[in-house]
C-alpha cells in the first residue's frame, strides 16, 4: 500500500494530517438508486467498491468502480446484464480480481489494472462464496463446498473438497495458508488448509445452546491469528441477536469472545471485519428493529471497544463492508434509501 493510503498526501488529510475525531468525511458519488453497494477493498493509491443494481426496470449488473483517496471516480466498468459482483481482492501490483456470478450460468473471475484495464478473464466455479490472493500470488475461490485455486494468470490450479460439508461463507489468506469460514444452521466453523489443498485444522465455534452467526473473517495484523465477526442469540434472551467477534490464534486456538449490546436489547450484527497491522479491529455493521441502521466501530487486539458511531437512527440503512487504508482512514458499502452509498469515516485516536 501506499506510504499514505489513497492517493493522500500526508501534510494535508488525518492521521496524515485530517482532524480526529470520528467523522463522516464525504460520500463518494454516484448514489445508485434501486442498488447495493456490497464489496470495497483498498489498494495503493486506489479504493475499489461494487455497486449491485438489482431493480429490474433498470436491468441487474454490478458495477465495479475504482476512487482516488479523495473520492474522485477515477473509472467503472459494467458488468454484463444479470451478472452480479460477489467477491472482490486486492492483487500484489495495485490492481484487483473481481468474481461475478450470473443466476443458471456460474461465475467468472476477471482481474484489471490500477487504471481499469482488463489483464484476464476466466470462468470461475459455480458459486462464488469469498475470494483471496495467498502470498505467493495464487488466487482463492469459495464455491459451493469446495475451493477452487487460480494463477496469477486466471489459470485453474487446484481443487478440494472442504472437510466439513458446509457452506462457505467467507475466505481469507494468511501467509500461504487459506483460512475458510463455513456455516451452519446454529453455529460456524473455521478451517485452515495450506494453499496446495493440505488440512492444517478445524475449529468449530458456537456448539451449545447459544445460536451464533459468522458474515466475516480477517487476518488479526501482523501478530498472526483470526477474527471473525458475525452475531451470538441466546435462548429466552431480550435481545434477538447480538453484536459478537471471536479471535483464534494461528493454530485454531479460540482465545477470546465480544458480545455487543450497544442499543438497549435492540437487535444488531457485525456485517464485515478488518484489522490493521498492529491488530485493531474496524467493524461495520446494522441495528434496529424494524428499520435498520449502520454502525461502524473500533476494537483493540482484546476485543475491547474502543469507539462507535451511528445504530438504528443512522442514516446508511445498512453497512455491508469496510476497508482500512494505510492512513488509518476507513471506507465503508452500504445501503440507504435503496441506494448503493460508499463513505470514507476517520476513526478517532
Amino acid at each position: 500500500m501506499a506510504a499514505c493510503g489513497p492517493s493522500v498526501d500526508p501534510e494535508a488529510l488525518g492521521v496524515c494530517g485530517r482532524e480526529r475525531g470520528l467523522d463522516r468525511q464525504e460520500v463518494f458519488p454516484p448514489a445508485d438508486q434501486w442498488a447495493s453497494a456490497d464489496a470495497i477493498v483498498v489498494n495503493d493509491d486506489r479504493v475499489f467498491a461494487t455497486v449491485n443494481r438489482g431493480a429490474a426496470v433498470l436491468g441487474k449488473h454490478r458495477v465495479l468502480r475504482a476512487y482516488d483517496g479523495e473520492g474522485e471516480l477515477v473509472w467503472e466498468h459494467d458488468g454484463a446484464d444479470e451478472e452480479l459482483g460477489r467477491a472482490l481482492t486486492t492483487t500484489p501490483d495495485g490492481g484487483v480480481v473481481i468474481c461475478d456470478r450470473r443466476q443458471g450460468v456460474g461465475t467468472r473471475l476477471t482481474r484489471f489494472t490500477a487504471n481499469g484495464d482488463v489483464v484476464w478473464s476466466n470462468t470461475g466455479p459455480v458459486d462464488c462464496n469469498g475470494i483471496a490472493v495467498t502470498r505467493s500470488g495464487l488466487i482463492a475461490v469459495g464455491g459451493e463446498g469446495e475451493i477452487f485455486t487460480f494463477d496469477a494468470d486466471g489459470e485453474p490450479r487446484d481443487s478440494w473438497i472442504i472437510r466439513h460439508v458446509s457452506w462457505i461463507k467467507d475466505i481469507v489468506a494468511d501467509g500461504d495458508s487459506l483460512v475458510v469460514l463455513l456455516t451452519y444452521t446454529h453455529n460456524f466453523t473455521i478451517e485452515r488448509y495450506r494453499e496446495d489443498g493440505e488440512f492444517e485444522w478445524a475449529q468449530p465455534i458456537g456448539l451449545g445452546r447459544v445460536t451464533t452467526g459468522a458474515s466475516s473473517i480477517t487476518v488479526a495484523g501482523d501478530a498472526g491469528g483470526i477474527v471473525v465477526a458475525g452475531w451470538i442469540e441466546h435462548p429466552f434472551s431480550g435481545v434477538r441477536r447480538q453484536s459478537a467477534l471471536w479471535r483464534l490464534s494461528a493454530d485454531g486456538e479460540q482465545l477470546w469472545t465480544t458480545e455487543e449490546d450497544a442499543f438497549d436489547g435492540v437487535s444488531g450484527h457485525f456485517s464485515h471485519v478488518v484489522a490493521d497491522p498492529d491488530g485493531q479491529l474496524l467493524v461495520v455493521g446494522s441495528a434496529g428493529d424494524p428499520v435498520n441502521g449502520m454502525f461502524v466501530a473500533g476494537y483493540s487486539a482484546q476485543g475491547e471497544r474502543q469507539w462507535w458511531d451511528g445504530g438504528p437512527s443512522a442514516e446508511f440503512g445498512h453497512g455491508h463492508a469496510l476497508a482500512l487504508d494505510s492512513c488509518g482512514s476507513v471506507y465503508v458499502a452500504g445501503t440507504m434509501e435503496q441506494e448503493g452509498r460508499i463513505a470514507r469515516y476517520t476513526p478517532p485516536d
